[in-house]
């Protein structure tokens, strides 16, 4: 991976220098939201993180599991 990455920001250098900021700038928001996903997985990590007093109920687990593609179908309660 580290050097497909490498080759990657050696094209970029070779870019037009408009074409070389656009990327850059793209590049420093994917590792943003990268860093992000990984710190808050789902929407209810986040709303946790956000107000500590915020309850993840069943429903609440169900979105989050939908919204990460993991099956919903989990028995309530459970």
């Amino acid at each position: 991976m580290a050097g497909s990455a490498e080759r990657l920001w050696e094209r970029a250098a070779q870019l037009p220098t408009g074409q070389r900021a656009a990327f850059v700038a793209w590049a420093k928001q994917e590792l943003i939201r990268r860093a992000a996903v990984r710190r808050y997985p789902t929407a209810g990590a986040l709303a946790q993180a956000i107000d500590p007093e915020t309850i993840q109920t069943p429903d609440l687990e169900m979105i989050d599991d939908a919204s990460n593609g993991r099956s919903a179908h989990r028995a309530r309660g459970s």
